[in-house]
């Protein structure tokens, strides 16, 4: 019979209800899964363009001499923003195995 263990915070207290559940397995046999939790004020995210999307179309033309059979055209999209870590104790990862 395998016991169920709380998942505690740092004071000790139940985080959610959630419960920890060992288990054996034959670890060369599994399949290991990671899940991520995030919780609110984790990051920050910094719009570093003032959110401007900036498309860029490339169409073959007559200078173009990397194209030069005029076969292909390019699209594609930029944007400037970063992402930053506020409270790394915030974000948990989980791994876990499974297997049939």
């Amino acid at each position: 019979m395998t016991t169920q263990t709380p998942i505690l915070d740092d004071a000790g207290n139940p985080v959610h209800n959630s419960t920890f559940v060992p288990g054996t397995t034959n670890a060369a046999k599994a399949n290991i899964y990671s899940t991520i939790l995030i919780a609110k004020n984790a990051y920050g995210l910094v719009d570093l363009d003032k959110g401007t999307v900036k498309s860029i179309v490339k169409t073959p033309g007559t200078s173009d001499t990397s194209n030069p059979l005029n076969q292909y055209s390019t699209a594609g999209w930029k944007l400037l923003y970063t992402a930053k870590i506020l409270d790394e104790s915030k974000i948990i990862r989980i791994q876990s195995a499974a297997t049939l």
